[in-house]
């Protein structure tokens, strides 16, 4: 039966982390006057909404999602790019959408607020709990935002309207004509720089050893509670080249199976002892990549690419008997090794080789994919091919080697 207070929490504490991060942006742009005051007070009242929604998540044994509050955290960045038509100074139309999206995730809060505190008089585990308080504080928060939207908004669109009209006024009076320059003519043989692409499909487990402590634990076979799979997976890749030798790659593949099988004996695992019997585990293994890459061969139907790669890792694993519970996570980055061969098989067909690895010292980590393309047009491809992850580490604190085989199926776009 799926979790979905879990899921619940955990999306709301994104979106928490998310309006956190855009208040703080919001109150550095205008720290001055009635605003700057209010959104300085939002601030710890966001921190201590977060606050509280990990706590209900940790009584529920569950954690916030990292996967989701890195995406929620990398919206709100990504959104400081919207200029706004001000490319060096703030905008006044800034100001509006700041205060926009922070009373559109106060609204979906007061609502959150309201069906937590609806099944708090439920359950004896949240009673102690001030949801009412958040409730209320979301509420005049919203009326404040409403105002303070108001006055900007008006501010932002008044001038706007203003500007334009004395736009069309020049334009008109002048009659001059919108200028053709070549740069505004798009070139069907230019090269393109950039490509997003998303792979999806199934994937298998064939090994997941685990000892934990790696010196004293009980060595086990994840794959005894969470199964082989198959599990459905998503990552995404985005690259781009600064001219035809340097670039860059990023990439987000999150990975997170649970299940729910029987250990062979008692475990010790991460400071517990595990009763032989009906045991829950997760294994989590995110990583998020930042790549530079440079071309040394484009020549012909070969283009090869080599590299080094930041490998930052978020993994956890976790057992559950019960009300007994024990995990071991980790958050840590990884250097790695870097190469990307293409071959064109025609004007359509390319066929590509993915490499993200290295071995070394306690562990070691390969990431190799081989997989076929075909150009569909508009710099739109499709592709399916074989990826396999393999690796782990041996050390006194974790041991832990796992191999993992994925169906791919991919959809680009290159730009």
């Amino acid at each position: 039966m799926p979790n979905h207070l879990k899921t619940y929490l955990a999306d709301h504490a994104a979106l928490t982390l998310a309006a956190l991060e855009l208040a703080k942006r919001a109150r550095n742009s205008n720290p001055e006057g009635e605003l700057g005051e209010f959104l300085t007070g939002v601030i710890p009242t966001l921190e201590a909404e977060r606050k509280t929604l990990k706590e209900m998540l940790r009584r529920i044994k569950a954690s916030d999602s990292s996967l989701k509050n890195f995406a929620a955290w990398g919206a709100e960045k990504a959104g400081r790019f919207k200029l706004n038509d001000s490319l060096f100074t703030y905008s006044d139309l800034s100001r509006v959408v700041e205060l926009e999206a922070l009373l559109a995730a106060t609204e979906i809060k007061t609502a959150m607020w309201d069906a937590l505190g609806t099944l708090a008089m439920t359950r004896s585990d949240f009673r102690d709990l001030d949801l009412g308080g958040y409730l209320r504080k979301n509420k005049s928060m919203g009326e404040k935002l409403q105002a303070f939207h108001r006055t900007a908004a008006h501010r932002a669109l008044h001038r706007a309207i203003t500007c334009c009209a004395v736009a069309v006024f020049a334009f008109v009076g002048y009659g001059l004509p919108l200028p053709a320059t070549a740069s505004g003519v798009e070139d069907a043989d230019s090269p393109r720089r950039g490509a997003l692409v998303l792979e999806t499909g199934p994937v298998w487990f064939s090994r997941n050893d685990v000892r934990i402590p790696g010196d004293s634990g009980t060595r086990f076979d994840m794959l005894e509670l969470t199964g082989n799979g198959p599990e459905a997976f998503a990552r995404l890749e985005g690259t781009w080249d600064f001219n035809e030798r340097h670039g860059i790659r990023l990439l987000v593949a999150p990975l997170e199976v649970s299940g729910t099988g029987d250990l062979p004996r008692d475990t010790q695992f991460a400071g517990e002892t595990f009763a032989a019997g009906p045991t829950s585990g997760t294994y989590k293994f995110n990583t998020y990549r930042v790549t530079y890459r440079y071309t040394f061969h484009d020549h012909g139907p070969w283009r090869w690419r080599v590299g080094g790669t930041v490998l930052v890792r978020d993994a956890n694993i976790e057992l559950r008997q019960g009300s007994l519970q024990a995990n071991d996570d980790d958050l840590g980055f990884v250097p790695v090794l870097y190469l990307h061969g293409e071959y064109a098989l025609g004007e359509r067909w390319r066929l590509a080789l993915d490499f993200d690895g290295l071995a070394g010292g306690p562990g070691r980590a390969f990431d190799v994919a081989l997989k076929g393309t075909y150009e569909l047009g508009s710099g739109w491809r499709i592709g399916a091919g074989y990826r396999l992850l393999e690796g782990g580490v041996d050390t006194d604190d974790v041991y832990n080697f796992a191999w993992l085989h994925y169906a791919v199926a991919s959809l680009e776009y290159h730009f």
